[in-house]
């Protein structure tokens, strides 16, 4: 592992390439990292270059949402029926979340925030990862919101937007008249009104995009370490049985057919074998079976010695 990797707190995905594929000895690119991302096995980092904005939410999970039926007060509506509407919950971000609630506070924040993948971050990496291998696009749901973590917090992802203040008259600019007629007044106003256009006021609303912000998507370090020992777990985890062990399931398979009154050395008996498989879901093939059968005497032998 370089010395370097050690003092760093975060790779970019070009860094994360080189250096996962030094440690795996096999290449690795940055559409692997998307789907790795994706699949849930890797944790992808937003890093805001010039700082961004956003509000921390409370979520529920779609299993613990709450409802409440309403009847509306509407003559000749059936009985006992009404709508589902939710306690608990506002608005649903995907099929396994709603939000409980946006809390009003606006706050900054900067550094290395987690993607949280369970808004409309998902659909924004999903369209980079099929722009690395094809050229398909992935329409991202602007309204869902990008969610941004940090420990057990969770933070919805804001962008300032300028809105357009509603028609009245009474706000309109005055400048000094030299008649005071009302119907000159009103002209004047409406003459500055369509020079000035409508008047626009600044407001927060949710992201529909990581790029309304400068930004870098990173790995941390940490997260790095983290996937690589994953790895190295699995691995273990798949590496062959010894053969002690597979002599013993060999003769535990003889000692459970004469149990059942299974004669396994019978000619042809492979086929009622993979009718057993077919029985429980998990059906092997009849060259398989035969593989398997013709190990049981050797290892039979090394048992009884």
């Amino acid at each position: 592992m370089s010395k370097l990797f050690k003092l760093k707190k975060w790779l970019t995905l070009e860094e994360t390439t080189t250096h996962i594929s030094n440690l795996l000895d096999e290449p690795i690119s940055r559409s692997d990292l998307y789907k790795l991302a994706l699949d849930g096995y890797l944790k992808l980092s937003v890093m805001f270059v010039n700082g961004a904005k956003a509000k921390r939410v409370g979520l529920v999970k779609t299993e613990d949402v709450e409802y409440k039926q309403v009847v509306p007060n509407i003559p000749d509506f059936p009985n006992g029926k009404g709508f589902h509407v939710p306690q608990n919950a506002e608005k649903p971000i995907s099929k396994d979340y709603w939000i409980q609630k946006v809390e009003p506070k606006l706050i900054c924040i900067g550094g290395v925030w987690d993607l949280a993948m369970i808004g409309a971050e998902v659909a924004e990496i999903t369209n980079k990862y099929h722009q690395e291998i094809s050229s398909h696009t992935v329409t991202i749901p602007c309204s869902t919101g990008h969610y941004l973590q940090k420990g057990d917090e969770i933070y919805q992802l804001q962008v300032r937007q300028e809105v357009v203040a509603e028609s009245d008259e009474d706000n309109a600019p005055t400048v000094p008249y030299e008649h005071n007629d009302n119907e000159a007044l009103s002209l004047q106003k409406m003459r500055l009104r369509l020079e000035q256009g409508p008047r626009r006021l600044p407001q927060y609303m949710v992201a529909s995009q990581l790029a309304d912000y400068d930004y870098i998507l990173v790995i941390r370090t940490s997260e790095i370490s983290r996937f690589i020992q994953s790895l190295k777990e699995t691995s273990q985890d798949d590496k062959a049985i010894s053969t002690n062990e597979k002599n013993s399931l060999l003769v535990l398979i003889a000692a459970l057919c004469k149990e059942a009154n299974v004669d396994w050395s019978q000619r042809g008996i492979s086929t009622s074998l993979v009718a057993m498989t077919d029985l429980i879901g998990a059906s092997l093939t009849d060259d398989t079976v035969r593989k398997i059968l013709k190990q049981v005497p050797p290892a039979i032998e090394s048992r009884s010695k």
